[in-house]
């Protein structure tokens, strides 16, 4: 009952969170200094992971790139031997489950690759500073996200952030990118 009551509270927050005014802005990959991929303990994959930052690497070599994940306790995949990745666990929330320290600071750039909605990424997620926040098209985050991308498959976190990275730079160079 308690869990219930904790859940629909940060639910609540959450919606407050999502109708605050967003700024919006495109940058080009050259001008972005932070990136955070918010990331699902789903979608974790070592190999895939060192592909995503490889990719935006190769975009930026400039950039810090940061992962968060969430998980409730820690397990295989939150403790991968990823020194860019940051597993927030329960401990490190609220009562209401919104992460107590929003680690993450000023980014400008905010990848969500979230597979499922996870109460503690969405919020993270929404109440982020990031200039663009980009992601998968989903249920859970569209009122968040300001350029989405439809995937069949999300777990294909390399793929997605390929694209993700094409239309950033077809949107900044003024080509037609829908």
């Amino acid at each position: 009952m308690l869990e219930q009551l904790r859940t629909a509270y940060g639910k609540r927050f959450l919606k407050k969170a999502i109708l605050r005014p967003k700024k919006i802005d495109t940058l080009s990959f050259d001008a972005i200094r932070k990136c955070v991929v918010v990331i699902d303990e789903a979608a974790l994959n070592v190999g895939k992971v060192h592909d995503t930052v490889k990719i935006l690497e190769a975009a930026n070599s400039a950039m810090n790139i940061h992962f968060v994940s969430y998980a409730k306790k820690p397990n295989d995949n939150t403790t991968l031997p990823i020194e860019q990745l940051e597993t927030m666990y329960r401990n490190d929330l609220n009562w209401y489950f919104r992460p107590r320290q929003m680690s993450i600071g000023v980014c400008d750039l905010l990848i969500d690759l979230t597979t499922a909605p996870v109460l503690p990424l969405q919020l993270l997620t929404a109440l982020s500073n990031a200039t663009l926040k980009v992601g998968v098209d989903q249920p859970w985050n569209r009122e968040v996200l300001n350029l989405m991308i439809q995937s069949k498959d999300p777990v294909e976190i390399d793929r997605i952030t390929e694209q993700l990275v094409k239309y950033i730079n077809m949107i900044k160079k003024g080509k037609n990118a829908a």
